[in-house]
């Protein structure tokens, strides 16, 4: 009784390929829009409010959320960036070469854990936040305003360390994603160029966070828009080298799985040898 031969797979029709390499690229450059769109919107928030963590800061802190009309929109958009790259992530790990997708896993996961805690500190901050700074400046005698600082502090002091966390993950996964760049690009192409920038923008945070330059929180040092705005830029970049990624993959789904239902199933021994018929 013989059975009948396994058929091979069917290369993967145009529509899909465009499919699972435009749809990440899509979700890296929405994300970076709406992280920079929003993020240029948001006040600088620094020493020049006044010694940092102190009453008179945090007294013109809140007075400065008052001011700002679209608070909690700008910040639902600067919010919604990490969380569209985590989303793109997903899939652009699947266009990753399967002799870096280790690197491709830990970017992945490292970039989920860091929208998560990102988008824990901008509820804080951008929706807590608020109602405290009321608070605040509707105090009138010197012990009222002490009061009503605790509890804004208290969050705003959780915002920071989500923050720092946040962005620390964030440059690991861009770090990742960098090095599985590299360890597949040409020399001298656009993918080892996104590679070699994205290992100095991933790192940067890593390093600076141990340094203690973004202690309590990376948004009140003199360096946070230039790591945002290269941050976000980069990631827009990774939507560009992403269709180069795929290159080797066109044409097919999963290439080394299919290679060997193409003469016979897989560990099923050799056909004998046809001899002439009696």
């Amino acid at each position: 009784m013989s059975s009948t031969p396994t058929p091979a797979p069917l290369p993967a029709s145009p529509a899909r390929l465009r499919l699972d390499t435009l749809l990440p690229a899509a979700l890296l450059l929405a994300g970076s829009l709406v992280f920079l769109g929003g993020g240029g919107r948001h006040p600088r928030i620094g020493a020049a409010l006044g010694p940092v963590g102190s009453d008179e800061f945090f007294r013109a802190f809140a007075q400065e959320i008052g001011h700002v009309s679209n608070w909690e929109g700008m910040h639902a958009l600067i919010l919604a960036g990490p969380l569209l790259w985590a989303l793109g992530a997903a899939g652009a790990v699947r266009l990753l070469p399967a002799r870096v997708a280790a690197l491709g896993e830990v970017a992945r996961a490292a970039l989920l854990l860091g929208a998560g805690a990102w988008a824990l500190a901008f509820i804080l901050d951008g929706f807590v936040a608020p109602t405290l700074a009321r608070g605040v400046v509707a105090a009138g005698s010197p012990a009222e305003v002490h009061a009503a600082i605790v509890p804004f502090r208290t969050n705003q002091l959780m915002m920071a360390r989500l923050g720092m966390v946040s962005v620390v993950l964030m440059g690991a996964a861009a770090t990742a994603f960098a090095l599985a760049l590299l360890a597949t690009a040409r020399a001298a192409s656009w993918r080892a160029a996104v590679g070699a920038t994205g290992l100095l923008v991933g790192l940067w945070p890593m390093l600076a966070a141990a340094a203690g330059e973004f202690a309590p929180g990376p948004f009140t040092s003199p360096y946070w828009m230039v790591t945002a705005l290269a941050t976000g830029t980069w990631f827009a970049l990774l939507a560009t080298a992403l269709p180069a990624t795929a290159l080797p993959h066109t044409g097919t789904v999963a290439r080394d799985e299919i290679a060997p239902a193409r003469g016979r199933p897989e560990n099923a021994p050799a056909p004998a040898a046809a001899g002439p018929r009696a």
